[in-house]
């Protein structure tokens, strides 16, 4: 017999309500908080996400995941999003989680950019988390956001108007304090937080050995060099990194939606499942 239960809730976060899913037994020991990704990259991770939250519960470890505010169902508009307000709303989860289900959040799934905001809100949590599992994680921030503007520029190519520059973007969006990327209204303050963001300033010492996981499309493809370079950095300093390729396109950039059973399966493993 399945051990999974599903519930789907709306708890009050610091700006407004919240979309939290847990999955699980009622009375599980342990909760794995999976935090998501950045704009489109979370609604093409949903159904792999699913799979490793369903074989968790098989187990008997629940998962909680929430729509972060002014995403997916939760109140709000993307505009109005910030940084600082996610981390918010990662502790009110935890909050509820420990409240509601007696049932403290023990472990970290995080995606992309979803994993420099797991690790801001982890360095403020009083407890450390026991495991950590990173989805092919963002390193730099600007670099990043770099490559969601160019979206921008890549819809614009198909009219006739002026071309512009992702410097040209960033201008605009400091001017006007929002831009419209793919369907997502942007401000200028989520923008500059995001810029910010640098994994390698972000490791904690208290982590626990990290599973770190990258997609590659071929058996004896090699991971960026930017990701191999930290990841040996972090080694020797001490930490404790263990890394695995799965051979699958990225499910997160995809055109169609992709699911990983072999990411879904290895991820769970790495979880305690």
């Amino acid at each position: 017999m399945s051990r999974e239960r599903l519930e789907a809730a709306f708890i009050d976060g610091t700006r407004g309500r919240l979309l939290v899913v847990r999955r699980g037994p009622a009375s599980a020991a342990s909760t794995v908080l999976i935090v998501p990704p950045f704009a489109e990259e979370m609604n093409k991770t949903r159904r792999t996400i699913t799979e490793v939250a369903r074989a968790l519960a098989e187990h008997g470890t629940a998962s909680v995941c929430v729509d972060l505010f002014g995403t997916g169902d939760s109140d709000g508009e993307f505009k109005q999003a910030s940084w600082e307000g996610w981390i918010d709303d990662l502790a009110t989860v935890d909050e509820w989680t420990r409240r509601a289900h007696d049932s403290p959040i023990t472990g970290v799934l995080a995606t992309r950019l979803g994993c420099a905001l797991a690790a801001h809100y982890a360095a403020r949590r009083p407890q450390p988390l026991d495991r950590w599992v990173f989805w092919q994680p963002v390193l730099d921030g600007a670099r990043y956001m770099d490559q969601f503007l160019r979206l921008k520029l890549a819809a614009g190519m198909l009219g006739d108007g002026p071309k512009r520059t992702v410097a040209d973007l960033r201008r605009e969006i400091e001017r006007s304090g929002t831009l419209e990327i793919a369907g997502y209204e942007l401000s200028a303050g989520l923008l500059t937080a995001i810029d910010g963001v640098q994994l390698a300033r972000e490791v904690d010492a208290r982590w626990p050995p990290l599973h770190w996981f990258e997609l590659v499309r071929s058996v004896d493809a090699a991971i960026p060099v930017p990701a191999a370079k930290l990841i040996e950095t972090l080694r020797r300093s001490g930490r404790s990194i263990q890394l695995q390729t799965i051979v699958c396109d990225p499910i997160w950039t995809s055109t169609e939606i992709i699911v990983s059973t072999e990411l879904a399966a290895a991820t769970a493993q790495a979880l305690g499942a």
